[in-house]
């Protein structure tokens, strides 16, 4: 097995581990190559997806977004490691995509900031103020021998696991509890949109306390040389 499969299940199997799975509802974003359409991750307002186009959905299939490790309230101002991951058993789907945002409950704006530095695979876009990270192909669209480690859509990856992970950095104290919103795509590479399955995970996670400031002086910082 390739050094980059083993990666990448190994992330997948810490997002499995992390939280239970709950089946999602066939709307997701379009997995085009070299990147989907923006703002198709089933986000609010409008819950925008294709629907229209990639409509099957599998119920054997885990998808889901989650923090690494898996937390339930962040920490205003901290970076956190997120992983994707999707798998769809038993349905021969070989090529694979995603788009995700975090948003604020109270009013739906971006919350905090999204790098995909981490992970060559993906990339990042903004649109109306919202920054959405999903998969890239880095510029190959059709492989001519599958799998390619380029390849963001990891293509001949027959069922999964696949995954992909970025970071982010949450809001200021005061913007309350955010949501995570994303689509993800397990397609059968014969690039149409008829026999793909579509998805759209979410993880919400609520506001937790800053990190404690502890006041100090000279003279305490000079002990701890002594």
């Amino acid at each position: 097995m390739k050094v980059t499969t083993l990666v990448f299940l190994a992330v997948f199997a810490v997002i499995l581990g992390a939280v239970i799975f709950l089946p999602s509802n066939p709307k997701a974003a379009q997995s085009e190559v070299p990147t989907p359409q923006l703002g198709k991750t089933g986000a609010p307002p409008g819950g925008s997806s294709c629907l229209g186009c990639h409509t099957g959905n599998s119920v054997n299939a885990i998808t889901q977004i989650n923090t690494l490790p898996s937390v339930t309230e962040y920490v205003p101002g901290n970076t956190y490691s997120m992983g994707i991951g999707i798998e769809d058993p038993g349905t021969g789907k070989v090529r694979w995509g995603f788009e995700a945002t975090v948003l604020k409950n109270s009013d739906n704006t971006m919350a905090g900031s999204i790098s995909g530095a981490i992970d060559p695979h993906t990339t990042v876009q903004s649109f109306g103020g919202i920054t959405y990270i999903m998969h890239t192909t880095n510029g190959i669209s059709s492989p001519s021998t599958p799998p390619n480690p380029a390849d963001g859509t990891w293509w001949g990856e027959a069922d999964g696991p696949v995954a992909w992970i970025f970071q982010w950095t949450a809001p200021p104290q005061g913007a309350g509890t955010v949501t995570f919103y994303a689509g993800t795509v397990a397609a059968d590479g014969d690039g149409t949109s008829s026999g793909d399955n579509a998805y759209t995970p979410t993880l919400t996670l609520t506001e937790g306390a800053p990190s404690p400031v502890t006041n100090t002086t000279w003279g305490k910082i000079k002990k701890q040389y002594h």
